[in-house]
Parts: C-alpha cells; sequence; structure tokens
C-alpha cells in the first residue's frame, strides 16, 4: 500500500500542474477543502472511492495519484534538491582528489567540533 504522503503529494503535484486550488478540487470531488487538505498533507487516509473522484476531477487515472515517481519531483523541486542539484554541478567539474575533499569538507562542517569552535 502506498505511503499516504506520496499519494497527498501527488495530488497537490497533478492539482499544482493544472493551476486548480484545492476549493475547486474539493468542489469537484465532492469532499471538503480540509479533508483535501489533510490528505495532501498526508495526515488522512484516501478510500478508493475519493481518490477515483479526486482523480477524474484532476483528470488522469487513479494509478498517477499512487505513482512514486512524482515523489521523487518534488523531493529534486525541494529547496534541498535544488541545492543538491547546485552542488553536484559544481562537484562533477572537479577532479575525483577535488571531489574527496569537498566531502572532507562538508562531513568537517556537519560534525560538532564546527558547532563548538562557533
Amino acid at each position: 500500500m502506498p505511503d499516504r504522503n506520496i499519494v497527498g503529494r501527488n495530488i497537490k503535484y497533478y492539482r499544482d500542474k493544472i493551476n486548480m486550488v484545492q476549493e475547486e478540487l474539493a468542489y469537484q470531488a465532492d469532499i471538503t477543502t480540509s479533508y483535501l487538505s489533510r490528505v495532501e498533507n498526508g495526515k488522512q487516509k484516501l478510500s478508493f472511492d475519493i481518490a477515483c473522484r479526486i482523480a477524474q476531477a484532476l483528470c488522469i487515472s487513479t494509478d498517477q495519484l499512487y505513482e512514486e515517481k512524482h515523489d521523487q519531483a518534488h523531493k529534486e523541486n525541494s529547496p534541498l534538491g535544488i541545492r543538491m542539484q547546485q552542488i553536484e554541478k559544481q562537484l562533477e567539474q572537479m577532479p575525483v582528489r577535488k571531489q574527496m575533499k569537498a566531502l572532507g569538507l562538508i562531513s568537517y562542517i556537519a560534525s560538532s567540533r564546527f558547532d563548538d569552535e562557533g
């Protein structure tokens, strides 16, 4: 059974993709806006009947609500995902030796020793 968070993020992904607000989707799926919000935030379990109504309102298949690929897209478009992509691009341009030094520097910064130095 798919993770509630994946389903919720997929609903939001497809809703945003067609510039639909929560109120409109809730109306079309015959559910409350607060219920939809809880589903999108992974706090509410989604019945198959309601999943079908949401999918129909979004003009997608119910399978698309449960796919994990958009969960990955969400991660890639998050602030951390964007920073990771920037770091990856810079690392790709470095020789392996510099990549290892950069990793060592990141590990040092992440360690408590760095925090103690203020």
